[in-house]
This record gives C-alpha cells, structure tokens and sequence, in this order.
C-alpha cells in the first residue's frame, strides 16, 4: 500500500469515529459497543485481500518456506560430512 493510499484511510477512519460519536450522542448509547462493533466491520472490510493479493501473499510464503527447509538440510548436510577434529594433545 502506498503513504498517500494509508493516509487517505486513516482519515476515512477518523472521519467515521466522528460520525459514530455524533450518532451516539444522538441515539445515546453510553458504552459505545455498538460504535466499536461498526469500526471493527470496517475495518475488517478494508484489510481484506483481493484474490490476486491472496495469491501473492501465498506464493511468497510458500518460497519463505521452501528456502528455510532448504538452508536447513543444507546444515544439516555439512554439518554430518564434516569430518571430527582430533581431541588436543
């Protein structure tokens, strides 16, 4: 995401929070539940990922997970071919 695209939803958001407190001062809920029940749904709605970004996300996890047990069995091979050193005499 890009700064101008995160500032641009940090200020939707702040303008929601506003209107949610104009709304309970009005309707007069005093505990708020129902205000952070709305911004938590919003905000779940933005960061959900697109199909594409889904796909992306995956297929670099799965190559962060295939270099890791790569360089792992790369270890563990040099470290059994290595030969012991003789004790100091």
């Amino acid at each position: 995401m890009s700064i101008g695209l995160i500032l641009l939803l940090l200020l939707l958001l702040l303008l929601m929070l506003m209107m949610m407190m104009m709304m309970m001062l009005v309707s007069g809920i005093t505990q708020g539940s129902g205000c952070t029940a709305l911004v938590v749904a919003v905000l779940a709605r933005k960061l959900e990922l697109t199909r594409a970004e889904k796909h992306v996300h995956n297929f670099m996890m799965d190559n962060q997970l295939t270099k890791r047990v790569s360089h792992l069995f790369t270890f563990m091979c040099s470290a059994r071919c290595q030969t012991p050193s003789p004790p100091p005499v």
